[in-house]
C-alpha cells in the first residue's frame, strides 16, 4: 500500500486555493495576499522531508529540525502566537519573546501529534477533518471568514482523500500527509 498521501492532499488543496484566487475570490485573496510564499514554502520543506522520511526514513532528529525550521519561518514571516486570551479576565496578554518558542512548540506539537495518531486506517484523515470543520465554526464565528473558508479548503482535500484511506486502504498518509495535516492544521488554529 503507497504511503504517499501527502502529495494528493497537498496538489488538492493547493490547486484549489490557486484556482480560488484566480476566481477573483475575495476570502481566498485576503487570506493569501501576505501568507502564501511563506506558507507554501513551508508545506514544501514539510511534504519533501515526509516523502524522504516515507522513502528512505530519516532519522527522527532531521524531522524535528526541520519541524522546528519550518515554525521559525513562519515566524519570520509574521504568522505566529504572538497574543492570548487572558482565561480571568477576557483581555489579551502580549507574548513579547515568548511567542517565539510557544509557536515554534505548536506548531512542532501539532505536527507531531497528528503523525503518532497515524496508525490505523483512516484515524489521522478523520480527525484532521474533525479539525478542520472546528476551525471552520470558530472562524465563522469570530468573522474570520478568509480562514474559515481555507479550513474548508482543507477539510475537502482530506474529505477526498480519505475516501481511499478507510478500512481497506488503498493509500496511507505516511508520514508525507501525516506531517503536512499537522502543520497545516497548527498553522490555521494559529490564524
Amino acid at each position: 500500500t503507497p504511503l504517499l498521501g501527502g502529495i494528493p492532499i497537498f496538489l488538492a488543496f493547493n490547486l484549489t486555493l490557486f484556482v480560488g484566487y484566480a476566481l477573483n475570490n475575495v476570502y481566498i485573496r485576503e487570506f493569501l495576499r501576505d501568507k502564501w510564499k511563506p506558507l507554501f514554502l513551508c508545506q514544501i520543506i514539510i511534504l519533501v522531508v515526509g516523502i524522504l522520511d516515507d522513502v528512505i526514513n530519516l532519522k527522527p532528529r532531521l524531522k524535528f529540525l526541520t519541524q522546528i525550521f519550518a515554525g521559525s519561518l513562519l515566524l519570520f514571516f509574521g504568522i505566529g502566537i504572538h497574543n492570548i486570551t487572558n482565561p480571568f479576565s477576557g483581555g489579551m496578554i502580549n507574548l513579547g519573546l515568548l511567542s517565539i518558542p510557544i509557536t515554534i512548540l505548536w506548531v512542532v506539537g501539532i505536527t507531531n501529534a497528528l503523525n503518532l495518531i497515524d496508525g490505523l486506517d483512516g484515524l489521522a484523515a478523520g480527525t484532521s477533518l474533525i479539525v478542520c470543520i472546528a476551525i471552520f465554526g470558530i472562524s465563522f464565528f469570530f468573522q474570520n471568514i478568509g480562514i474559515s473558508f481555507v479550513s474548508l479548503i482543507l477539510a475537502g482535500s482530506v474529505l477526498g482523500f480519505l475516501r481511499y484511506n478507510f478500512h481497506p486502504a488503498k493509500i496511507f498518509l505516511g508520514d508525507s500527509g501525516s506531517l503536512l495535516l499537522g502543520f497545516m492544521l497548527a498553522v490555521l488554529s494559529i490564524q
